[in-house]
């Protein structure tokens, strides 16, 4: 854990990357960005309108493929609108997924 101004158990990475979603449960998957990325949550930007409470499935893979993609169950813990019609949804890791 870190110790940070920000009152944070973990430091955030700035990862803005491409990645791929779906509420559990349900389908299609849909497209989104992640725009940073920690031990115990990230941040998903998206234009579905996602809800606090929703338990979403989602995927990032490496640029390039040259890793195996992070894959995980996360909880929708917050959401702010943003510009054009976008939602930021702040996201708590639940259980990372093989």
């Amino acid at each position: 854990m870190v110790d940070s101004s920000d009152e944070r158990d973990f430091r955030r990475m700035s990862v803005q990357c491409e990645a791929t979603f779906r509420k559990v449960g349900q389908q299609p998957t849909r497209r989104g960005a992640v725009d940073n990325l920690s031990a115990a949550g990230l941040l998903l930007i998206c234009d579905e309108p996602l809800q606090p409470g929703d338990q979403i499935e989602v995927t990032i893979q490496a640029a390039g493929g040259r890793a195996a993609p992070y894959r995980a169950i996360v909880d929708v813990v917050r959401v702010d609108v943003g510009a054009g019609g976008t939602y930021r949804a702040g996201c708590s890791t639940r259980e990372l997924l093989s």
